[in-house]
């Protein structure tokens, strides 16, 4: 466990971290008991037990699954045990004073829980570990249908390329199927001529084999003919060849590199020829041995070649990356857009030239290998002095790389980071001390084969290299971290690589160096070794650059093989598995071949990615490797179920490296205890960091929501909470700007616009906070948290938010803001459920902002006018107070007389919008307006509202009248008598006023004459009292003719003069004079008009017309003369039948149509009847009616005649009423014909 001395350590740091004791079940990668919160063994080489690795002859290990279970399940309950055992131990003390005690319980804790595990459960959960593995990693023996002694083998698109002892090559395909054996022709009397190595490119056809004396064939696996010597080839033993794999076909395989045992590099292009492979001439492009500065070069062991490294210009090829080993050094060529071009560049600028160099005894080194993974995402190179396993810098989208600036890296190495891979002599076993004879690579795995037995180890590359990139603060933290873990190792659990140790190892075992580098000192990349002096008399390098980094900036770590984990390994005895040659790569399944000189196997990984992420967050973890990226490795590639674990270990790092807002984005995705991380936080006086953690468990606990009021109250709480901290930090950057500081007095300008800037940004974040939570916060609770930090803006926001703008007004109107709270008033509250506001508000936005508020009323229609009506009273009540106090007005006085013009008229304009636009029929609003009228000086609009003549007249005809009476509106009083048909009081009071013209108006609306007579002879005695003169009284009958000269005459005084009344006495008498004579002339034209009546009646009885005879019916189309018909005078003649049926679709009542069924069937009587009179025989004679009753039946026939023949049915309104019926009715056969089936 991460920890150390109490007193050398924060004890919140310490609880933290330990929480949980991160167990992965993973084995650590050092020789340590514990690291940074992992559970690890000591015994970090895997072993298989003896009773399995006995067994583990060519075959798998098999287990009974019901035996694992079991183990499996007791395991598991012995962990939840300990489990148990922590979770009751652990927490966090919130007390300060228990801090100590709190750090010694938890270290206390770890330590007994390690006792916990017996010896035997921890050798039973490692046997279980290394069973699961042996079952991931399948290693199946191809079986062939042929024996041979195998000398080398290669694969390609899943098939083989197999060479054997007898100078033969065996293709192998069809998935093993099938296969083709190709002979090469050698001297056969030469026995030590042997094939030295062979080759296939990519693609599968060309192979190229060359044998130990120099000599070179080449076949075509797509032809069945034997190899033949390439003849330009001669005397040259090829050690590698860099395969241009886009360019590789069954024609050609392109442009391709050879590389030879004395240190040549040759050009060549082999094409689908046997005979002549090579049409153009074999170029050597770079020859290592015309270096001067390097020294037994040795033979070019690998070549690998990445096209268009740097990206492409169009579709071609315009630049290479090359990678060059030999047994103890690895070159790196960059340049284009040939292979030419590319060594060129170097041959002219040999400082140019990048190479590493690993320190190995020139005796020692025999041969070296070279694997790459397609696309070059790492590399591993293996010599005598270990391996040397990375990545090259890979980023398309970089402007460090592309196809424009790469020459600019010539002379850079692109490996980005590697580790050294020692081998231990002294913790490996004899199998193993005898050396590795071959490695192979994966994406996460590495393929050791030793002499007998083959080793798998998880080994991502680049994961060993120290951690160059961080900080300085975080290399300090890094470095308490490496002490305190030293501090914790014990004597029997192995040693723990220091600083110093590490970098002392890979200065004596890793040389890194360009010759001469054009740019080192530019670039301030640290002090290169140039020229010989970094070179021993054998050519090989003796050191690199402190500090972890080379001296061309490349991050290198160092490991020892014997601490790698070993994830799987198998034997191969010889007796049973024949020699081990070695182990093949699939460049393009990526497969994995083991091969010995009597077998092959193919090795397959299932689930590679299973367990990689506990290495990578354990190297997270490790104080000496720590990387940020790697945790995010780690959680790409763990489960689901294992991503908390990942998390709560990253969020730890970051709280242990005092990165608080970082650890707090994280601890929000974690399931760590949410009161554990708050007082963690808390105890630090983190508060930006709790703020962080909480806001991000809020959104969180938002997104888990499925149902309505689910975490209701969790939401509440968390929310107010935040709101408190909000506030909290407001008032704190607050203080700092407004309260009186020395320490602010000190500063800039700049640290005070700094604190501004922080201020508005964290009030626009609280601002944004309570938008997006604002229905999860209680309203009064949050006011109160707002006002007791003095925040009214904020309380201002808050309210606006959740649209409590009552609020907001009454603050307005508090701060005498009167236009903005109408703003709001008018542009908020727009729906029904405000219209409270209105009401409440009205009275006094009236009386600062009389327009504008009635402007604001006339827009929402959803008011209720009545409602307002106490408000606008209000209004004019407090209007009148205020004057009445300022003695302005007279206990006499109407209240609205108070109001000021303005307000008057914005009052009337507004109950004029109620009535007219909104046809307001409440009679207290007409009341008020006709109020607010008699007020006015100008009766113009009081007389308007009130000459109505009954329409619209809501208003209370007895409250107008007092209201004019009291106002002296005299007119108005008369209309408002005569709009109440008290006609006697309205000409009374309107002659009691001279009002003539008013009184003869009034006169002249009631109905009964006797009564309008009498209220002219009211006036006319008036006019006649009032001593205008006689001839002037006489001419006031002009204006009526309802009394006459005779009316009035009584009214005059006795002492009149008849002359006066002359001239209207002969009017009189001439105008009865001519009445008369008009009534005569009436009367004699009547008397015409009645004679002419009487002649036309009796000419419609004599009326006749013409048919012909073979006339037909104008309905039925049937012939008329053969029953009763009817002839009309339109010339339209009908048979009675047809006609009886046609009056009765459009007769509608009922009861007429029963009548004329019956006298239908009253007149087919009579008829049978009349027929039967007009036969001869006596008997049927005898049994018809009598004359009497034919007479009776007869005359009842009449009045079928009488409904019959009242109108043409063509021509009269039956014709009319028919318009809205359809021509085709529904049930019509033509419209059955036009139905589409």
């Amino acid at each position: 466990m991460y920890g150390g001395n109490k007193g050398n350590n924060n004890d919140d740091e310490i609880d933290l971290l330990n929480d949980g004791d991160w167990d992965v079940g993973f084995n650590s990668r050092l020789t340590t008991t514990k690291k940074l919160g992992f559970s690890t063994t000591r015994d970090f080489t895997t072993t298989l037990p003896t009773s399995t690795s006995n067994n583990m002859n060519g075959s798998s290990t098999t287990t009974s699954i019901n035996s694992i279970s079991e183990n499996k399940t007791n395991l598991a309950a012995a962990y939840n045990n300990i489990k148990t055992m922590k979770t009751n131990i652990s927490g966090l003390d919130s007390d300060d004073d228990d801090e100590d005690l709190h750090e010694d319980t938890l270290l206390n804790s770890n330590i007994s829980t390690s006792g916990i595990l017996s010896n035997d459960l921890n050798n039973e959960n490692n046997n279980l570990q290394q069973l699961d593995q042996q079952n991931r990693f399948l290693i199946e023996e191809i079986e062939f249908q042929f024996t041979k002694t195998f000398t080398h083998v290669c694969a390609t698109k899943g098939n083989l390329l197999l060479a054997t002892d007898q100078n033969t090559c065996i293709y192998v395909d069809d998935n093993f199927d099938r296969y083709r054996e190709f002979k090469i022709r050698t001297d056969e009397e030469d026995e030590n001529e042997k094939i030295y190595k062979c080759f296939i490119d990519p693609s599968g056809y060309h192979v190229i084999i060359t044998i130990n004396n120099g000599d070179n064939y080449y076949f075509n696996t797509a032809n069945n003919k034997n190899p033949k010597i390439i003849t330009n080839m001669k005397n040259i033993l090829i050690e590698s060849i860099g395969w241009d794999i886009d360019n590789c076909n069954k024609e050609t395989t392109g442009t391709i590199l050879i590389g030879t045992n004395d240190s040549k590099i040759y050009e060549c292009k082999f094409e689908n020829d046997i005979n002549n492979p090579i049409k153009n001439s074999l170029k050597l492009i770079f020859d290592f041995n015309e270096c001067e500065m390097l020294v037994s070069s040795g033979p070019i062991n690998g070549i690998f070649i990445e096209p268009n490294y740097f990206g492409k210009v169009k579709s071609t090829v315009n630049n290479y990356f090359i990678l060059v080993i030999t047994p103890f050094r690895m070159f790196e060529f960059i340049g284009g857009p040939t292979f030419q071009d590319v060594f060129q560049t170097y041959q002219s600028t040999p400082q140019l030239l990048t190479f590493k160099e690993l320190p190995a005894k020139k005796s020692d080194l025999t041969s070296s290998e070279l694997h790459v993974l397609r696309n070059s995402k790492a590399f591993a190179w293996l010599s005598n002095a270990g391996i040397f396993h990375g990545n090259f810098k890979r980023d398309s989208n970089s402007n460090s790389y592309n196809n424009n600036n790469y020459e600019e890296l010539q002379g850079e190495s692109l490996i980005n980071e590697c580790e050294v891979i020692q081998m231990d002599s002294s913790k490996m076993n004899s199998s193993m001390q005898q050396g590795i004879k071959s490695i192979a690579i994966s994406e996460f795995h590495m393929f050791i084969l030793y002499p007998e037995k083959l080793t798998i180890v998880m080994q991502p590359p680049g994961l060993c290299t120290s951690g160059g990139g961080n900080s300085v603060e975080q290399q300090q933290q890094l470095l308490l971290m490496n002490q305190q873990v030293n501090n914790n190792n014990n004597s029997g659990s192995g040693t723990l690589l220091n600083n110093h140790d590490a970098q002392q190892d890979i200065e004596n075992f890793f040389y890194a160096k360009s010759l001469n580098r054009r740019d080192s000192a530019s670039k301030g990349s640290g002090s290169s070794i140039t020229g010989s002096n970094g070179l021993d008399n054998n050519g090989v390098g003796s050191g690199i650059s402190a500090g972890g980094i080379s001296s061309n900036g490349i991050h290198i770590g160092e490991v020892s093989l014997s601490d790698i984990k070993v994830v799987h390994q198998r034997n191969f005895p010889m007796s049973t598995s024949g020699e081990l040659l070695g182990l093949c790569t699939d460049l393009m399944t990526g497969d994995v071949y083991l091969y010995s000189n009597s077998s092959v196997y193919r090795i397959e990984i299932d689930d590679e990615e299973r367990d990689v992420w506990k290495l990578y967050l354990e190297q997270a973890l490790d104080p000496k490797s720590s990387k940020e990226l790697y945790f995010d490795i780690a959680y790409k590639l763990c489960k689901n179920e294992n991503r908390d674990i990942v998390l709560s270990a990253k969020a730890d790092y970051y709280f242990k490296m005092k990165r608080y807002m970082e650890a707090a984005s994280i601890y929000a995705m974690t399931t760590k205890s949410f009161e554990q991380v708050s007082i963690s936080f808390h105890n630090k006086g983190q508060k930006d960091a709790l703020r962080s953690y909480v806001l991000s468990k809020l959104q969180i606990l938002k997104k888990n929501i499925k149902i309505e009021n689910q975490d209701a109250t969790q939401l509440s709480c968390l929310c107010t909470w935040l709101t408190e901290m909000y506030l909290d930090k407001m008032n704190e950057l607050y203080d700092y700007l407004i309260l009186p500081n020395n320490n602010l007095k000190d500063n800039n300008n700049n640290t005070i616009n700094g604190i501004e800037k922080q201020y508005e940004e964290i009030r626009s974040e609280f601002r944004k906070f309570l938008e997006q939570n604002k229905k999860h916060l209680d309203k009064e609770t949050t006011y109160r948290l707002m006002s007791s930090h003095g925040q009214t803006q904020e309380v201002l926001f808050f309210a606006m938010l959740i649209e409590d703008y009552e609020r907001v007004i009454s603050h307005c109107i508090t701060e005498k803001d009167y236009s903005q709270a109408l703003e709001i008033l008018n542009k908020y509250c727009k729906t029904r459920s405000y219209e409270d506001y209105f009401y409440k508000f009205s009275p006094i936005l009236m009386q600062h902002l009389p327009r504008e508020m009635v402007n604001t009323l006339t827009t929402k229609r959803f008011l209720d006018s009545g409602k307002l009506i106490p408000a606008l009273m209000r209004f004019m009540h407090q209007s009148k107070n205020n004057n009445h106090n300022n003695g302005e007005l007279d206990d006499n006085q109407h209240f609205t007389n108070s109001l000021t013009n303005e307000q008057q008229n914005h009052v009337i304009r507004y109950l004029e919008w109620c009535i007219k636009k909104q046809e307001n029929e409440d009679p207290a609003i007409h009341n008020l307006l006709l109020t607010l009228y008699a007020d006015l000086d100008d009766d113009e609009k009081l007389l308007n509202f009130l000459n109505t003549e009954g329409e619209n007249n809501f208003y209370d005809p007895k409250y107008a009248l007092r209201i004019c009476t009291q106002k002296k509106k005299i007119e108005a009083c008369v209309r408002l008598y005569s709009s109440m048909q008290l006609y006697d009081d309205a000409v009374d009071l309107a002659l009691e006023n001279d009002e003539i013209e008013l009184a003869r108006e009034c006169a002249d609306k009631p109905e009964d004459d006797e009564y309008k007579k009498k209220l002219w002879l009211k006036i006319a005695k008036h006019v006649i009292d009032s001593s205008i003169g006689v001839k002037q009284a006489i001419a006031f009958l002009s204006y009526t003719d309802k009394i006459k000269l005779e009316d009035i005459l009584p009214y005059f005084p006795d002492f009149s003069k008849i002359d006066d009344f002359k001239e209207e006495i002969c009017k009189s008498l001439e105008q009865y004079k001519n009445e008369i004579e008009k009534l005569k002339s009436d009367m004699h034209e009547a008397t015409q008009t009645a004679a002419l009546i009487r002649e036309d009646i009796k000419e419609l009885k004599h009326r006749y017309g013409y048919i012909t005879a073979n006339a037909k019916c104008d309905l039925s189309s049937k012939s008329i003369l053969t029953t009763d018909f009817y002839l009309f005078p339109c010339q339209h003649v009908f048979r009675a039948d047809a006609l009886v049926e046609e009056v009765l679709k459009y007769t509608k009542s009922e009861t007429r149509r029963e009548k004329i069924r019956n006298l239908d069937e009253k007149r087919k009587l009579y008829n049978r009847q009349m027929e039967i009179l007009a036969l001869n025989n006596n008997e049927q004679r005898q049994q018809s009616l009598d004359q009497k009753e034919l007479s009776s039946l007869q005359e009842e026939l009449k009045d079928l005649d009488d409904l019959l023949s009242s109108e043409c049915p063509l021509c009269g309104d039956m014709m009319i009423d028919s318009i809205d019926q359809s021509f085709i009715g529904d049930e019509d056969l033509e419209v059955q014909s036009w139905a589409i089936n």
